[in-house]
């Protein structure tokens, strides 16, 4: 549960402050930076995120069904964990799009999604030096990259 409250929270602080504002590599000082924000959130903003991160959670099941935000698993039967970085980005990206734009889209966006999992480089940038400035910038980028050429915006 307490990596679930941080992956949650990693998320709502790019959703918050937004990865492109995320320059040093020291992700505890963003997440104390994204705390004084809500701190200073109205109940009314606070609620806004809760529903936002509820309505991206039903976008990623419409999208992957069973297997959301976890890396392929070499033993089919054994799937991989949640992995921290696909949640921040993918879930950032879904904010951007409608549960109809996600829903219409999926299998092709599945495909993708998978297709970019079988890139070394992405594979790298997305598993070593993780709260690396420019890792968290390219995974982000790939991922919006991707939605937009597959929805059109």
């Amino acid at each position: 549960v307490l990596f679930s409250i941080s992956k949650s929270f990693a998320y709502l602080s790019f959703k918050i402050v937004s990865y492109e504002n995320y320059n040093k590599n020291d992700m505890n000082e963003f997440l104390e930076h994204t705390m004084v924000k809500i701190n200073l959130m109205s109940e009314i903003e606070i609620r806004s995120l809760k529903n936002t991160f509820i309505d991206c959670m039903k976008k990623a099941k419409i999208l992957f069904e069973k297997d959301y935000f976890a890396k392929p698993s070499k033993r089919k039967e054994t799937p991989n964990p949640i992995s921290k970085t696909l949640f921040e980005s993918i879930g950032y990206t879904l904010d951007k799009y409608k549960i109809e734009d996600i829903d219409n889209n999926k299998l092709k966006l599945r495909e993708k999604i998978y297709e970019l999992y079988e890139d070394e480089e992405f594979i790298l940038k997305t598993s070593v030096a993780t709260n690396n400035p420019p890792q968290v910038r390219y995974r982000f980028s790939k991922f919006q990259e991707l939605f937009k050429n597959v929805i059109g915006y």
